[in-house]
């Protein structure tokens, strides 16, 4: 894939450099009259009797009834499939009992391309792999598991993943030999041999297509380009196609014939193979065609619309017909020598020899069928069912109406609220249906005190209406209580294992107060930590034996009622036990506008398993989604998200697969609801709860439960406290809100933060619902084991606390002493086959850095391995808990286990317009082999800003300061892994008009050093400051009364250089608040305490190496800093052995490779604690084009001019940069054309 360099303007560069025997027999076939056809709205296959004129069979699709199908039939002899793809599911007809064969289904995506001919049965997929199975004819049985993608393809056309459906095409001709052709020039030909198939055939050099569709005729295959207008004859010859566009549809397979039929909209064409003649067959049609038929020396067609059909028998005069009722989507159906014209709509079917319809359907089923159905009770069908509501809510802020808790859906799908219908709403009420569509959200202006609305719920083919009263409650108070036919989830947790049980979705507060877990015990009286998001994270204490745990929780709504307490059990297995319990899947829906992304983690509220052997598993997507007609799904398994894009109206019923460590996975249902695009509302702020002990800060991402339906990032624009309410409330970074607590313990019920989301054009208020609990007496440290994989001889980086809390949910540091090391901020790592007294040989190396671990990897190792890092985590009161990362490291690649390519992720980030943000891009984390990845360009270009700068590590975006251009910028990035293997990644950004600059936020300091130490620290490195506010500390007179002894600032951003006291000496306390654009913000504390032989390690940055001739060099010292010790005794080290590589003093020089190299570093200080980074080098001969530095294109209103690209753009190697695209693309398009002049100039045009 070419990749782009982007500013206002696009195009392609290059730089220009040295690149281097036995017996037949015979079988009599009893030719039957049976057609398969198909019918979209009865959401049934049938089978048409053509002698009789009847239809004689009917089979529903098996699995869960959809509200729209798309379907589909295979059939050949005796073979018949159903090809429901709504479902995603191929499913094999028994043509003789007339029953679907349910067991002998194989899940395929929608987009997959499905021919069966010739005893050969074919399925394609998007990218062009292909897989296939033979059958018998005269038996119609077929082994359906041979067509799974898990299985190897018989061949490929080498496409990408992701390629638009229309790139690949796949045919089989009547001898079961298979073709395959694409966009790419390759034609790809596999013929059946014995009971399988020969070694393919590919055909390169053939015309580049736009799209591709193929048939062939006799053994000549002829493609089709609907989208260019041309077919491709056999020998590759190309022939223009008047008035084709992509309706436009080539014959199905036939028989030897020098022409090939060709279906538009104007007519049916046949294109002779040998001239390439075109020779009209009839033209008075419209509509769209359905793909012509040769049979029996005719030739048929037929288009949508009035119903139109013809019919040409050896080369004589035309017969036209026309089908009563018109035709929809019409396609003929040939088995047995027969063709019959089928509706897929409606499943009308038009029979051409007697010119009638046979009515679907005609007969009754058979009697077996009948009784079937009796039993069944086709009427009977339940309902969902809306009951009426009787609510309260409070004034002033947003309320959850759970309306469908007395809700009933008997036939166990999955429910969810259509729509609402105002009847009473006094001004300022808003009303808006959750983005999952549970609930309903209500804000309760004051003075308001009564409101009144009905809803609709629908289970995706029923609906019923229901009506809600809601009432303001004054002074009533009410305890909480279990949400109506609750029922306790039954949880399993291996011996020393970790379960995270998440109450709070389970309890209901008549007022519409938020329910908070205040603390929970064990049966034996041991506290259970609860989690500032309210769940109880229990570790199971060793057992000999299954038994069952009785934990006990207490909740409360934070207003003066009394709490209530409940309890729940967990089976405990015993420390022997090896029985793996499946985790248990709970139903999941979402809702979105057509055409754009609509996400959802249906992982959420899935009830973990266990196992017993790893004690680090956790719930993860299974495997990925199969695509659905008119959505197409993506499924991230690392992160857990599914994101659907559908290109029509309706619900649509996905399932997954979720698994938990090894035990059996089990399935999971996800609805998905997609609005016609407008119609759906604004951006959606669901109201967001915290928990706040005592006084001390929460940070909220309050933007994970919000959601705009037309799939825009949504940005946080401002934020206060409710009136009233003693809290504090900042924005920080356009996603989180940081608050603090005004007072020690607030009285009365939850206060309210109220905030104001943006996706750029529209906006929506939503509210935080703060209940102040007492402090903690004991904080305690809440650090969960994590996992890591890592390349031999490469480094990783491990975010380690990103999953780790504490009871009073404020953050946690990671111990740098006393790990029984021989340095201080060096971590112990053990091999996991070996006991801890081992020798534990080459284990690799573990070094703190900030809140991450970097681990450096052993050189080699002769297979998978897996080493333990042991780290402590401890809370700024002192507490502390140890736990541990397994990381497993995997070998060189070989043939056996090659490397995989990496799988880049999507990347977010928020903007105002006219700001540059640097983006970081993860390097560890994003390759399945634990390769190090590095940037290597973008893949696509950005429209509401430029990219102006990339590295190993980051992309630097611009929004254009445009007014109005606003909302959600998305392009792709590349990257690659050090044997070349690349992935492709997605960068969205949220662009904001600037709104209300808020003062920048300090945030406390606590540091731990020797007793008298010279600190100098950098008092901005953890604050909340806007990204183009050049914020400074305030004078510290100004927040100091009196200033500390020997404290003073070194410039206006510090650092602070103050002495550390002595080990008899209180804690040094040193105030500073920091000043912006906004103004001066609040006040934080830097904490100074002295321990006994404490030494901080230095902190390291990771570099870039600059290209020097045939070296990459970099300064390994050049952004160190120490705390607590001298700068100019910081000693660098690589970490591994790099061939030629020279280190004098902190300058590195390395030779330039063929690959980029990632070389992990460590920086000791002058007292002997260490830490770890790494550099990054280019390859040689590598750095694409760049914007030079400050290049810009003034260009006045209504404008043309002509520019040379060397005047912007330079090589990094020095190399002349020319143009390799025709094509430029500028952003935003309707203020600004482009044209390539020629390789060295192009020119633009400005407007308005």
């Amino acid at each position: 894939m070419p990749l782009v360099l982007v500013g206002g303007l696009v195009i392609v560069l290059v730089s220009y450099a040295a690149l281097a025997i036995g017996f037949p027999v015979r079988q009599l076939d009893l030719n039957d009259t049976g057609i398969w056809v198909s019918n979209d709205n009865a959401g049934q296959f049938g089978r048409v009797n053509k002698a009789a004129r009847a239809l004689d069979s009917r089979v529903s699709p098996p699995g869960v009834r959809v509200a729209r199908y798309q379907l589909d039939i295979i059939q050949d002899g005796n073979l018949a499939l159903g090809w429901d793809q709504s479902n995603s599911t191929l499913t094999a007809i028994d043509t003789a009992l007339g029953q679907p064969l349910a067991d002998r289904a194989v899940g395929l995506d929608a987009s997959n391309s499905v021919v069966a001919n010739g005893g050969t049965l074919a399925v394609m997929d998007r990218s062009g792999r292909v897989w296939a199975t033979r059958y018998d004819r005269l038996a119609g049985v077929v082994d359906l598991a041979a067509l799974a993608g898990s299985n190897p393809p018989l061949a490929s056309l080498g496409l990408a993943p992701d390629v638009e459906v229309g790139s690949a095409a796949l045919t089989v001709s009547a001898e079961g030999k298979i073709y395959l052709a694409g966009i790419n020039g390759r034609l790809i030909s596999i013929a059946p041999k014995d009971d399988f198939f020969a070694a393919p055939t590919t055909t390169d050099g053939l015309p580049k297509l736009q799209s591709v569709a193929i048939t062939v005729v006799g053994d000549s295959p002829v493609l089709l380009d609907a989208t260019g207008g041309q077919a491709v004859l056999p020998g590759g010859r190309v022939v223009p196609l008047d008035g084709a566009d992509a309706t436009t549809r080539l014959q199905q397979p036939g028989p030897a014939a020098e022409a090939v039929l060709v279906a538009t909209t104007k007519g049916l064409l046949r294109l002779r193979l040998d001239s390439a003649q075109v020779i009209p067959v009839h033209t008075e049609t419209a509509g769209a065609p359905a793909s012509p038929v040769r049979l029996g020396g005719c030739d048929f067609g037929a288009w949508a619309g009035i119903g139109r059909v013809v019919r040409s028998c050896d080369g004589g005069a035309v017969e036209p017909q026309l089908v009563e009722g018109g035709l929809d989507r019409p396609a003929f159906r040939q088995n047995h020598g027969l063709i019959l014209l089928n509706d897929q709509t409606d499943g009308t079917t038009y029979d051409l020899d007697t010119r009638s319809s046979i009515d679907w359907p005609q007969p009754k089923p058979p009697v077996e069928q009948q009784e079937k159905e009796k039993e069944a009770g086709a009427d009977t069908q339940p309902k969902p069912k809306a009951n009426d509501d009787n609510l309260w809510a409070r004034q002033d802020r947003t309320t959850v109406l759970h309306v469908l808790d007395n809700d009933t859906d008997t036939v166990g799908g999955v429910l969810t609220i259509q729509s609402i219908e105002p009847r009473q709403v006094p001004q300022g009420t808003e009303l808006e249906v959750s983005p999952d569509g549970q609930t309903v959200k209500l804000f309760l202006p004051e003075g308001a005190s009564t409101v009144a609305f009905d809803y609709t719920v629908s289970d995706g083919s029923d609906t019923d209406t229901g009506h809600v009263v809601v009432n303001e409650a004054g002074a009533r108070q009410s305890p909480p209580a279990l949400r109506p036919n609750y029922s306790a989830p039954r949880y399993t947790v291996p011996s020393f294992g970790t379960l995270s049980i998440p109450v709070v979705s389970d309890w209901r507060d008549p007022e519409g107060d938020p329910v908070t877990v205040i603390g929970a015990n064990a049966g034996d009286g041991t506290i259970v930590p609860v989690t500032p998001d309210g769940q109880l994270s229990f570790t199971a204490e060793e057992t000999e034996e299954d038994q069952d745990q009785t934990l006990s929780y207490e909740v409360t709504d934070g207003a003066d009622a009394k709490s209530v307490r409940n309890t729940l059990k967990v089976r405990v297995l015993g420390k022997k036990s090896t029985t793996t319990v499946s985790p248990v899947a709970q139903p999941d829906s979402a809702r979105g506008e057509v055409g754009k992304p609509i996400s959802v983690f249906p992982l959420n509220n899935d009830t973990p398993g266990a196992d017993p052997r790893n004690l680090n598993a956790k719930l993860t997507l299974s495997g990925q989604l199969t695509q659905k007609a008119h959505l197409k799904v993506t499924t991230d398994e690392k992160s857990g998200r599914i994101t659907v894009v559908a290109d029509q109206e309706g619900p649509y019923f996905l399932e997954y697969s979720v698994s938990f460590g090894n035990s059996a996975p089990a399935k999971g249902s996800l609805r998905i609801d997609a609005l016609a695009a407008g119609k759906a509302s604004g951006p959606v702020a669901m109201p967001d709860q915290a928990a706040m002990r005592g006084v001390n800060p929460v940070l909220i991402d309050v933007l994970a439960n919000d959601y705009d339906p037309a799939g825009n990032l949504l940005t946080v624009q401002a934020a206060a406290a409710g009136s009233g309410v003693r809290l504090q409330v900042q924005v920080v970074q356009g996603r989180w809100l940081r608050i603090l607590g005004g007072d020690q313990r607030a009285s009365g019920s939850a206060q309210a933060v109220h905030y104001t989301v943006t996706n750029g054009s529209q906006s929506a208020e939503g509210d935080v619902l703060v209940t102040q609990l007492d402090p903690i007496e004991q904080d305690v440290a809440l650090p969960r084991k994590d996992t890591a994989v890592v390349r031999a001889g490469d480094s990783v980086l491990i975010p380690v606390l990103t999953n780790d809390s504490s009871l009073s949910g404020q953050p946690l540091k990671l111990v740098t002493d006393g790990l029984d090391t021989d340095a201080d901020g060096k971590l112990a790592v053990l091999d996991r086959a070996k006991k801890a007294d081992e020798d534990q040989g080459d284990a690799g190396s573990a070094y703190v850095r900030g809140d991450q671990i970097r681990y450096v990897a052993p050189a080699t190792v002769a297979g998978s391995r897996q080493v333990v890092i042991l780290y402590t985590a401890q809370t700024a009161a002192g507490d502390a808990a140890e736990s541990q990362v397994v990381v497993t490291i995997k070998p060189e690649p070989s043939a056996d286990d090659p490397d995989a390519a990496p799988v880049a992720n999507t990347v977010e980030m928020r903007v105002v317009s006219g700001s540059r943000v640097r983006i970081a891009i993860p390097t560890s984390g994003q390759d399945p082999d634990g390769d190090t990845v590095i940037v290597t360009g973008i893949a696509s270009a950005p429209e509401l800003g430029r990219v102006v700068a990339i590295s190993p590590n980051s992309i630097t975006y611009e929004a254009y300061p445009t007014a109005g251009l606003v909302g959600t910028d998305t392009f792709r990035y590349q990257v690659a892994d050090k044997y070349g293997r690349t992935g492709i990644g997605t960068v969205r950004v949220a662009v904001a008009e600037p709104g209300q600059t808020q003062p920048p936020v300090a945030i406390d300091d606590a540091l731990t050093t020797k007793p008298g130490a010279e600190v100098q620290l950098n008092l901005m490195a953890n604050d909340f400051i806007a990204r183009d506010d050049a914020a400074t500390v305030a004078p510290l007179n100004r927040t100091n009364n009196p200033v500390p002894a020997d404290a003073i600032l070194s410039g206006e951003q510090g650092p602070l250089q103050v002495r550390a006291p002595e080990l008899i000496e209180q804690p040094v306390l040193v105030n500073y608040a920091l000043t912006g654009n906004g103004g001066t913000g609040p006040v934080a504390t830097v904490k100074i305490m002295a321990k006994q032989g404490f030494n901080n390690p230095p902190t390291v940055v990771d570099q870039v190496a600059e290209i020097d001739g045939a070296s990459g060099k970099a300064n390994l010292l050049g952004e160190a800093w120490d705390v607590d010790g001298p700068l100019n005794a910081l000693k660098p080290a690589l970490a591994v052995t790099v061939e030629g590589a020279s280190l004098v003093g902190g300058e590195l020089r390395v030779p330039l490779r063929e690959r980029p190299q990632v070389i992990p570093y460590t920086v000791t200080d002058s007292g002997g604690a260490v830490s770890a980074a790494v550099v990054y080098v280019p390859a040689a001969g590598a750095g694409a084009p760049q914007l030079k530095v400050g290049a810009s294109i003034d260009l006045a209103s209504n404008a043309t001019a002509s520019f040379g690209i060397a005047d912007f753009v330079e090589s990094p190697r020095s190399k002349a940069v020319r143009i390799a695209s025709a094509k430029a693309e500028t952003a935003p398009g309707e203020y600004l054309d482009g044209k390539v002049d020629d390789s060295g100039r192009f020119t633009l045009t400005s407007k308005n």
